[in-house]
């Protein structure tokens, strides 16, 4: 079975006995499971309640043996819609909706109920026009309504052609005697005022219109009308008196929290059918869902792309995050005509909603009956956030979290139970002494790749909220936690919050979030290995997507489809103005400051070795040399890693410094002399014939015995009596100090040294 034309394959039926005349019932459910005599079939797909492709394919996977043609058309809640059968005959052009389902049955014999057709699509108009209402049989009633109610019997019967003349939508039943009603069908229209007659834009234009409903809310979705207009494929601009590519009913509310009182509001749209059910619907290219956002970059991101920009990086480094589209946006929520003085809005990013989904966050759909393992195991989307209204969470692993997906009235207590032991798991073997083993430790409850990609791109950002809010983690069935996706970087990159100005230290200033020590990150970041994972994706990452020249390049281009429609937005918003009175002062200074930050992190690591050619094809008796600003260099020819975890160097690894060594002459383990005793030994020590014979001695790694330090330097009597200094001393012989170009000294520390 499939819902792609272009992938016959996308789902295979298990082993199941079909008798002669049987019936076999499937759930397109999405949780691709194949079925048996025992157990249903859940499809690896949803079918879209707005009508889609469908089709049956035989073993050999390239067999089409039946269709929906073109496709199954909209379907209406707890109305059947299927084949019409004599016998066992499919009748020709009988594609129908049935007064009664009847699952696990042949389709009912008797007659079939009908939508209302309208003789004018949803959309936009400027002068009064009549609608007309239709049915192909010519002894079904229509009733109809123009008050955004569902229509009934008791609604208004229609006799003729409807005078549209102001912004309205129209709902309609078909009824026949001795027949259920046929589904609600609506089209909406909306009246345009004549300062729109020469509007045109580069980008969509998005539509909205709550019938003269006023402010909207914040805490449930209010119903408005949505309409979405492109650009013509031949002029390259959008006109809103053309035909929309989008008209849907939706629900909309006011999202965000500090941004809630800004005048230029972010929303929540929910695209419904007629029941008030989602809807899914393919948007600019984007896949089919009927949960989306409307960002609203205002006062803090006046670059209006800080969001998108890094969102963009994300996915390019192959870590989920929301895709987006430009858009503007027109709000009309206080009736009358829309007008472009009194109802424009600016610039928009359309997002897609954080949520499970094929498309989206790519984990199981889990039931409220999945109540043991391993289905009970996933998926879960959680976020560090503040609560939705009503909500009380849970606290996992010391922290408060809430539910995403599936909300929290979806979740049986049990699954709540369970994913909330599997932080404390988590965070109880992040704690525990064997922390850093892959097995015992903490990576054996979370996709350790994941949570450096997510710490790394809100370092780069400087993202002054980041882990502590607007955080998001999900975990699939068999799955560990992954960090992600990243959210909500408004405040970022030197924008108008003012605690993420300086380019060139680790955290913000104030209550900025501490990336390094904030929450588990402290003890992610006492184990070297993670340290050492999160410099080496660093750096690799910036050969690639975090290179300046890409990350230019994205600002730029985002740049270019802004360049008219910022225009129009800074002069709607002239209280927040952009820098130097532009768009491109913000891009300019944005792009400056991210080739600062990012140069500035380099300088914080020790730089990889480079190379007097890359691999690739060589001539017979090439050289390699190698070259670093001010490390010695280790390496080796087998493909092995030339360092030891905890940041010790392999024994087949070699020395590169102008000379080849045998050995380094410094290594992982090697002897060190150290003193501990609170006394000030002033400058005598550190010369070369300094006596330390009476000093202890032990192999390095050496500390306080809580990194796993080879030896445990000696203290006061408890514990906590840790001297303020410590003396370490350790004596080198060298043949011939003339071959020495570089001596490293690595220091894994907490605290300051």
């Amino acid at each position: 079975a499939t819902d792609d034309p272009n992938d016959l394959a996308k789902f295979r039926f298990g082993d199941i006995d079909v008798p002669a005349g049987g019936f076999v019932i499937a759930f397109a459910s999405g949780k691709d499971r194949p079925g048996s005599n025992a157990e249903a079939a859940h499809t690896s797909f949803n079918l879209s309640g707005d009508g889609e492709y469908f089709a049956l394919v035989q073993p050999d996977r390239t067999t089409i043996e039946f269709a929906f043609t073109p496709q199954m058309p909209a379907q209406a809640a707890d109305v059947s819609f299927g084949l019409n059968f004599v016998g066992n005959t499919v009748q020709p052009g009988t594609q129908a909706f049935f007064v009664n389902p009847t699952p696990g049955d042949v389709n009912d014999q008797g007659a079939t109920i009908e939508a209302v057709q309208f003789s004018v699509v949803s959309g936009t108009f400027s002068n009064s026009f009549q609608l007309s209402l239709s049915t192909v049989s010519p002894n079904a009633d229509i009733y109809f309504t123009l008050d955004e109610s569902l229509p009934t019997t008791s609604s208004s019967l229609y006799s003729g052609p409807i005078t549209i003349s102001a912004t309205t939508m129209v709902r309609a039943i078909a009824v026949e005697s001795g027949l259920a009603a046929g589904p609600v069908a609506s089209e909406t229209y909306v009246k345009l005022a004549s300062d729109l007659d020469s509007f045109s834009s580069d980008l969509p234009v998005i539509v909205l219109d709550n019938f003269n409903s006023g402010s909207v809310p914040n805490n449930v979705k209010q119903h408005a009308f949505l309409g979405l207009f492109e650009p013509d494929d031949i002029t390259g601009r959008t006109m809103l008196d053309s035909a929309a590519a989008i008209t849907t009913r939706s629900g909309i509310k006011i999202r965000g929290s500090s941004t809630q009182n800004q005048p230029k509001k972010n929303f929540s749209v929910e695209f419904w059918d007629e029941q008030n059910e989602d809807r899914s619907l393919d948007v600019l290219g984007l896949p089919s869902d009927a949960d989306w956002v409307l960002h609203a970059p205002y006062h803090f991101d006046r670059a209006l792309i800080r969001n998108p920009f890094i969102y963009e990086l994300s996915n390019q480094t192959g870590r989920y995050a929301v895709r987006t589209r430009f858009v503007e946006v027109f709000v009309n929520t206080d009736g009358g005509d829309l007008s472009y003085a009194d109802n424009y809005n600016g610039v928009y990013v359309l997002m897609e909603k954080i949520e499970a989904g094929n498309d989206r966050i790519d984990i199981e759909n889990l039931s409220p009956t999945d109540l043991a393992e391993p289905e009970i195991g996933g998926g879960y989307v959680v976020k560090i956030d503040r609560l939705d209204p009503g909500d009380d969470g849970f606290v996992g692993g010391g922290i408060r979290m809430g539910f995403v997906d599936p909300n929290e009235e979806e979740l049986a207590q049990v699954q709540i139970d369970w994913i909330k032991q599997y932080f404390d798991d988590f965070d109880n073997a992040l704690d525990g002494p064997n922390f850093t083993d892959p097995q015992l430790g903490y990576a054996n409850y979370i996709d350790v790749d994941s949570w450096i990609d997510h710490s790394i791109l809100n370092v780069l950002m400087k993202n002054v909220d980041a882990l502590r809010l607007s955080t998001y983690m999900f975990k699939s069935q068999d799955g560990k936690i992954e960090a992600g996706p990243i959210w909500d970087f408004d405040r970022s990159a030197d924008s108008y919050d003012g605690r993420d100005n300086a380019p060139d230290t680790w955290k913000g200033t104030g209550d900025a979030t501490d990336y390094f020590t904030w929450g588990w990150w402290d003890r992610l970041f006492d184990d070297p290995n993670f340290w050492q994972r999160w410099v080496d994706r660093w750096q690799s990452l910036r050969q690639t997507v975090l290179s300046t020249a890409n990350m230019h390049a994205v600002i730029d281009g985002m740049a270019t489809e802004l360049t008219e429609s910022a225009v129009r937005n800074y002069d709607r918003w002239g209280s927040v103005p952009p820098r130097d009175g532009s768009l491109q002062g913000e891009i300019d200074h944005l792009k400056q400051w991210i080739s600062d930050r990012a140069d500035w992190i380099d300088s914080q690591v020790v730089a990889r070795p480079t190379f007097n050619q890359n691999g690739g094809l060589v001539s017979p008796g090439f050289e390699v040399t190698l070259a670093s600003v001010a490390s010695e260099i280790f390496y080796t020819l087998d493909g092995s890693d030339p360092r030891l975890p905890g940041g010790g160097v392999s024994s087949a690894a070699m020395s590169f410094g102008g000379t080849f060594f045998d050995t380094p002459l410094i290594t992982q383990g090697s002897v060190w002399r150290y003193l501990d005793d609170g006394s000030d030994q002033q400058d005598a020590w550190r010369q070369v014939g300094f006596d330390d014979t009476a000093w202890q001695s032990g192999q390095a790694q050496l500390g306080y015995g809580n990194n796993g330090e080879v030896t445990t330097v000696s203290f006061g009597p408890n514990s906590s009596d840790k001297h303020i200094t410590t003396y370490f001393r350790k004596t080198i012989d060298v043949q011939d100090v003339h071959e020495i170009t570089a001596l490293t000294l690595g220091v894994v520390r907490d605290d300051g040294a």
